[in-house]
């Protein structure tokens, strides 16, 4: 549609008013006296020059008769040319070409400048080639042309070019609203204004990065539409081709509708020739590993060249009429998480939401999740194991003093650096996000195979049941199997909340007395039988480790 208004725009315009001036006076030029005006004039002229007696012949120039300018030119022996009528024809059609498309994009003074050099060059050629060379080419016709035409285009080219400008200036207001509705993330707004523009110049080039902004927010199908509307007008334009067919390749391969993404999916990552995805202002490199929350990511904030770890929170995997408090909450409890500053723990710089999610960006942590470690085969030294497990008492003793419970202490949520020793624990407050949401609605969230009998049966949860998630961690860490199993969840919770765990010196004949009692104390059933603090579970590692082992760990 906008094609064929342009094409309406040319047709009933002046310049087509110029062009059929050409046609007509082509087909006319013999039939009216008024033509060989300027042809008459510079035939005396020329004839003055070569001859003083002609001079009589330079006043009044009035318009001869019919057949005068065709006697004078048998008497002198100038003859018309055979190709002349084609060279005409070429004249006057190279002025009309000139008069409509070169003209208009030439400011009014160069376009004055031009008329007139050329206007004086066709004289002066009509004027050289009858008194030098006895030769006649009548080009009065394409003299007269090019200066009734451009008398015409005068009309046209000065109210257009007002409104060139004012288009011009709305087009560039446009591009700076899209522009800033875009990094107001108003990118519907940005795409509907942009869309109204002339796909041209700085339209182009705003398009695009509307179009990269889409790659890397993971709104790819946007994406594919932006690169097409420039492809459609300028293949060529950067690497808008490439990048089109390469989402295209990369839309038909996705199994899943780009963007989306529920607990057990990743953000679509796409091949290197597609942008990074970005969350918030973090670029997404790849995945990390998956929690009960989400999938954890390794990002990058280009900002300060600061690598993160960022875990993802779907909402998908909540009911809508939950959303709402959900959110309030999600970021409530990542703010509590967010004071913590502890060495054990993962520092927590930052929160943000999405459409689809929200996420939290924390300290990445070097080293491996404690569930490398807890299998046969794989198993860390006991004095290792008990400073691991110190570190995280006391890690969580400084949590529960500022009211903050873990609720998912579980090996795969503690890393552990075996080139310093360093631990941190990840993911505090934000369980208690997951398994409270999902609760509402009839599920269970979390690690059941650490979680405490309490938490199973949906009471209230305090930092005892951080104790016995941790001392169900301290058991699998030195046996390679967790305290309690089963084949079904039903099965799990049941051993939990009313079995006894297997013995785990039976397991394990070398593990300390004491160790064994502080295990069976922080599994006890019943809270008010565990430690009554972390804290005093470390202290009872420390004892441990003072005696067994004949080295203290710094605390």
């Amino acid at each position: 549609m906008h094609r064929f208004k342009q094409l309406l725009s040319a047709i009933f315009s002046l310049r087509t008013v110029v062009v059929a001036f050409a046609v007509i006076l082509l087909l006319l030029k013999h039939q009216y006296d008024v033509l060989e005006w300027v042809d008459q004039t510079l035939f005396m002229v020329a004839q003055s020059i070569t001859s003083t007696e002609a001079g009589t012949l330079l006043w009044p120039l009035n318009i001869r008769g019919t057949g005068w300018l065709s006697q004078q030119l048998m008497e002198h022996g100038l003859y018309l040319s055979s190709y002349f009528h084609w060279l005409e024809v070429s004249l006057v059609s190279c002025a009309a070409s000139f008069l409509v498309v070169v003209l208009p994009r030439l400011n009014l003074a160069t376009g004055m400048l031009l008329v007139f050099c050329l206007t004086v060059s066709l004289i002066l050629t009509q004027l050289f080639q009858q008194a030098f060379r006895q030769q006649w080419y009548p080009l009065g016709v394409t003299i007269q042309f090019l200066l009734l035409g451009f008398g015409v285009m005068l009309f046209w080219l000065l109210p257009n070019r007002k409104i060139q400008l004012l288009t011009h200036e709305l087009q560039r207001t446009k591009i700076r609203l899209s522009r800033s509705l875009s990094q107001q993330g108003q990118f519907h707004d940005a795409d509907e204004v942009l869309a109204s523009c002339t796909m041209t110049g700085e339209a182009l080039g705003a398009t695009y990065d509307m179009a990269l902004q889409h790659e890397r927010k993971r709104h790819y199908d946007q994406a594919i539409a932006a690169y097409e509307r420039i492809v459609e007008v300028k293949r060529s334009y950067k690497d808008a081709t490439n990048r089109l067919n390469e989402l295209r390749k990369f839309d038909s391969a996705s199994s899943q509708p780009l963007g989306a993404m529920d607990i057990a999916s990743t953000l679509v990552l796409p091949d290197k020739q597609v942008g990074k995805p970005v969350l918030g202002r973090y670029e997404i490199e790849r995945e990390l590993g998956r929690g009960a929350m989400g999938v954890v990511y390794l990002g990058r904030d280009p900002k300060i060249s600061r690598t993160v770890a960022i875990k993802t929170l779907s909402f998908r995997q909540f009911d809508s009429h939950l959303l709402s408090e959900l959110k309030e909450r999600f970021f409530r409890e990542a703010e509590a998480a967010g004071r913590l500053s502890h060495p054990s723990i993962v520092t927590v710089y930052d929160v943000g939401e999405e459409p689809d999610l929200a996420f939290i960006a924390m300290d990445y942590a070097q080293g491996k999740p404690l569930s490398h470690y807890c299998k046969a085969g794989s198993l860390l030294a006991l004095d290792r194991i008990h400073g691991i497990i110190l570190k995280v008492a006391e890690a969580l003793e400084y949590a529960h003093q500022q009211n903050i419970v873990h609720r998912d202490i579980k090996p795969g949520n503690i890393i552990y650096n075996p080139s310093n020793g360093g631990v941190k624990v990840t993911d505090f407050g934000i369980a208690k996000i997951v398994d409270d949401s999902k609760t509402k609605t009839g599920s269970v969230m979390g690690s059941p195979l650490y979680m405490s009998p309490e938490q199973l049966m949906g009471k209230k949860v305090s930092g005892s049941s951080d104790v016995y998630s941790l001392g169900a961690t301290f058991y699998q860490l030195l046996t390679g199997t967790p305290p309690f199993d089963g084949d079904s969840l039903a099965t799990l919770t049941y051993k939990i909340i009313n079995q006894k765990h297997t013995a785990i010196k039976s397991l394990r004949a070398d593990i300390p007395a004491a160790t064994s009692r502080i295990v069976n104390k922080a599994l006890q059933k019943d809270p008010e039988k565990r430690f009554d603090s972390a804290e005093s579970m470390a202290q009872a590692i420390q004892k441990v480790m003072d005696k067994e082992f004949s080295r203290e760990v710094a605390r």
